[in-house]
């Protein structure tokens, strides 16, 4: 006693020196993801600020750039337009009074004067003309050149928001990891609070496990009887019995129809019959036998097709599995029929998937301990071409160009994405096409009950309201 208070002491102590240090641990890790955290999101907010202030500084300089070279290309141009008309005018004053001096003075040779300055005018005219041209080009290089000027403000401000726009990102990004590190602890919690229940689901199996053991004892000292109940059937019994299981016959109807058959072929009844229970017993061998030829062909053929379908009943999700193989020396699929209904333990789409891996882990186990009989019996695995419980996965789906075919619902097309992800490779996500009729027709259905209800809209009111009529 005093060994076990002991041995009990020092477990406890070491419990509880085990929760202080991962206590301390988690702490430590917790502070120092968020430093980390903290750190990176000071860093990204410094260096965004730092580019946007740049961006800023580049436009304004830009910006006043482009406005003092407007100005000035804008004021030497009035300049030379002011100039070229200032010279016009006095040429033209000029003109006007030589002409008239010359009238005056110089009346034979006016015509001369006149054809000269005729010329000269022209001569002027003409150079005006060139100078305002080239005024012109040079205005419309100018207008060029802000226009340059005025998209490459235009490139700075975009720059600009781009900074903007990434300085949110990354304190989106840096809020995110704080969430998630915040989710990450309560997770922590929770395993520590699972870990705790653990221990406790442990300690009452282990005395479930001595009651069981008691019971064992009490049980060998007890005799067989002299019934039936004492011995096993043959196996060709549990082989008919699996029989009729398989075309549908209930397990209560097995027992008279044995007798039935026995009276039909020897003329009386027999001595001994199978029990009901027995019968109902006999479900569990089919369903394990079953399981072994599903391994087997899945074993040998290549996965096409995966087909699920689920639904739920009073908050209890199950799943149909189906698998499409492509055998050797066959043109056509066989489909397999997995299971009909696979309990899952959660509703989402992941716990759905984890529920069809575990049929197939229960299948392999199934073939590995048919390869485990016949090897305790004296008899080769291989030489009778039973397959390995290897050979069954899920990722042969990908491997094979597979298509998975689901509901057109979100749940269905969540799980798609969760088994593509899983088997890996490459595979195609087919909508089912039942379920795709159905959907058609219901909306077809109430399309039709629309139109009827508006052509029998005006008679329906008639009728009295008392009477159970409506469309």
């Amino acid at each position: 006693v005093a060994a076990r208070e002991l041995s009990a002491r020092t477990l406890a102590q070491a419990e509880k020196d085990h929760k202080d240090e991962l206590r301390e641990a988690e702490q430590q890790h917790r502070k120092e993801l968020k430093q980390k955290a903290q750190a990176e999101r000071r860093f990204s907010c410094r260096k965004a600020s730092e580019k946007l202030q740049k961006a800023r500084e580049e436009n304004r300089m830009v910006e006043t750039n482009l406005n003092n070279l407007l100005d000035e290309h804008k004021a030497r141009a009035k300049g030379v337009l002011k100039q070229s008309i200032s010279d016009l005018e006095s040429l033209s004053d000029k003109f006007s009074t030589t002409l008239v001096e010359l009238e005056k003075t110089h009346v034979d040779q006016l015509d001369d004067v006149k054809k000269k300055s005729r010329d000269n005018l022209q001569r002027q005219r003409a150079a005006s003309r060139e100078k305002i041209k080239s005024l012109k080009a040079r205005i419309d290089k100018l207008e060029q050149t802000n226009l340059e000027l005025v998209d490459e403000g235009t490139k700075a401000r975009r720059e600009r928001r781009k900074a903007e726009r990434k300085q949110e990102r990354l304190a989106a990004i840096a809020a995110s990891r704080l969430e998630r590190m915040n989710d990450a602890k309560d997770k922590a919690e929770e395993l520590a609070a699972e870990n705790d229940a653990l221990k406790e689901e442990l300690e009452i199996h282990k005395e479930q496990v001595r009651d069981y053991e008691d019971v064992l004892k009490e049980c060998a000292r007890i005799k067989d009887s002299e019934g039936r109940g004492g011995l096993r059937w043959p196996r060709w019994m549990v082989l008919f019995v699996i029989e009729m299981l398989a075309n549908g016959t209930a397990p209560s109807a097995i027992p008279e129809n044995i007798r039935s058959a026995h009276w039909t072929l020897y003329g009386k009844a027999p001595t001994e019959l199978p029990g009901v229970d027995f019968c109902r017993k006999c479900r569990t061998v089919m369903d394990r036998f079953n399981e072994c030829m599903v391994g087997m062909l899945l074993a040998r053929g290549k996965m096409k097709t995966c087909h699920t379908d689920g639904t739920n009943r009073r908050q209890t999700a199950f799943e149909a599995f189906v698998i499409g193989l492509e055998m050797e020396n066959q043109d056509v699929l066989k489909n397999i029929l997995v299971s009909s209904c696979i309990f899952m333990e959660t509703e989402d789409a992941d716990g759905c998937v984890d529920g069809l891996e575990r049929k197939l882990e229960h299948i392999r186990h199934a073939l590995k301990r048919v390869r485990e009989v016949m090897s305790e019996n004296g008899h080769s695995p291989d030489e009778y071409d039973v397959p390995k419980p290897e050979d069954i996965r899920m990722e042969s789906l990908g491997e094979n160009n597979g298509a998975i075919i689901t509901d057109s619902c979100h749940h269905a097309r969540k799980e798609q994405q969760v088994i593509e992800k899983k088997v890996g490779g490459t595979t195609h996500k087919i909508d089912c096409a039942n379920h795709t009729r159905c959907v058609v027709v219901k909306n077809q259905m109430i399309a039709l009950n629309e139109h009827t209800t508006e052509l029998v809209k005006d008679s329906i009111d008639n009728i009295a309201p008392i009477l159970p009529v409506t469309t």
